[in-house]
């Protein structure tokens, strides 16, 4: 029997899709689960950007594209960049649209990563950093951040973890799953190093739009960061289109030209009619609005899981500046994540993720997402408390 390429020997399968898988089974069987588990919006996307995906499969906007993305939403998103961050992309060759911003971690990783080069995270992170990298055979440097300083990146602990070895630094703020938003104060010093040492730095800003009272301070906008930054973002979180699975990578020619070689060898095109639509569509007065409403549900969610995690002494958390997670510390519980989330789902029907999967210092850590609706939100909340008062009997 042939085996599988070695390169997959050390990557890992995914816990979200694990308690997913668990949680859609226990559904299956009637039982009446909710999914603390998924990070997707519960909102529906914009009406207007729905019409005008019906329209543009109406026109006949059903054949291949031009496999780097359509110009004309290229365009847009040079505008989006440039309204959020103040820095201008070329459209034309700065740009590249991919398939959600999965795919762009891909190619960025694939593009970029030599054996044994050596790439920085920052952890706990999502998933996808760091099995993207074992799969490129590339060295993964983890640098755990504390609760106590709300997670934010230390500066100390990532120059010296620097090495003439090492290719790219990963950040994403707000964070995936802390909800922390890195302060000024630390991005300042952060970039000071990256320019120092001259690394790459690939930043997922695909919680942006997702910030609450704390303010997101773009990479590429810090002196001498344009150039040695790949900027990632998508259309999936702040504007509810998960489905639509678009996303896109700015950065310098010279890298987008090294994104698209892969990127053309894994995707012929994305449907072109969505992007004609979203071309239309994604800077409007309307959909803009729209965006802003989800933004300020979520931080009315927000507050609803605070309100019920300070009746529960059990349970410690970050309050989250940004995304849609709390990450809480379950210890005192006399559980680890794991146990937690697997006894949780099984006896209350309450799914969430092992705080583990983003971080092997975290096995006693829970994330729960609040991209759920409100009344769902607040059963789950009180199963949680019914679940660590019976732990205690």
């Amino acid at each position: 029997m042939q085996k599988i390429a070695s390169r997959l020997q050390n990557v890992e399968p995914s816990l979200i899709r694990s308690f997913l898988i668990k949680a859609s089974t226990l559904k299956n069987q009637g039982k009446d689960v909710i999914s603390l588990t998924t990070g997707e919006p519960d909102f529906d996307t914009c009406t207007t950007i729905k019409e005008a995906t019906k329209q543009a499969i109406d026109e006949n906007y059903t054949h291949y594209g031009d496999f780097r993305g359509l110009l004309e939403l290229r365009q847009e998103i040079a505008i989006k960049i440039e309204r959020e961050t103040g820095i201008k992309y070329n459209p034309v060759n700065e740009i590249l649209i991919t398939t959600g911003a999965s795919e762009a971690i891909h190619h960025i990783i694939l593009s970029l990563i030599d054996k044994d080069d050596e790439v920085i995270i920052f952890t706990p992170a999502f998933v996808s950093y760091e099995n993207m990298i074992k799969i490129a055979e590339g060295k993964v440097i983890d640098i755990p951040l504390k609760k106590e300083s709300g997670f934010q990146i230390d500066l100390e602990a990532l120059e010296e973890a620097i090495t003439d070895k090492t290719k790219l630094v990963i950040i994403n703020s707000p964070n995936n799953p802390t909800g922390s938003v890195y302060s000024k104060e630390v991005l300042t010093g952060f970039c000071e190093l990256m320019v120092k040492h001259d690394i790459l730095v690939f930043t997922d800003e695909i919680y942006n739009c997702i910030a609450y009272d704390q303010v997101v301070y773009p990479i590429n906008a810090f002196p001498g960061m344009k150039e040695r930054t790949l900027y990632v973002n998508g259309f999936s979180k702040a504007y509810a289109m998960t489905g639509f699975r678009v996303g896109y990578i700015a950065a310098s020619q010279y890298f987008i030209d090294a994104f698209a070689r892969t990127h053309q060898y894994t995707t012929t095109c994305l449907p072109t009619f969505i992007l004609v639509a979203l071309a239309k569509t994604m800077n409007n007065f309307e959909v803009l609005e729209y965006t802003e409403y989800m933004r300020s549900e979520f931080s009315k969610r927000r507050d609803i899981v605070k309100t019920h995690l300070d009746q529960i002494d059990e349970l410690d958390y970050t309050f989250p500046e940004g995304a849609f997670y709390y990450y809480i510390d379950v210890r005192k519980t006399g559980l680890n994540g794991l146990d937690f989330c697997e006894q949780l789902l099984n006896t209350k029907y309450v799914s969430c993720v092992p705080g583990i999967a983003f971080g092997p210092n975290y096995s006693d850590y829970i994330r729960i997402s609040y991209a759920i609706d409100n009344t769902s939100l607040e059963i789950a909340l009180i199963r949680i408390k019914e679940f660590i008062k019976q732990l205690s009997i």
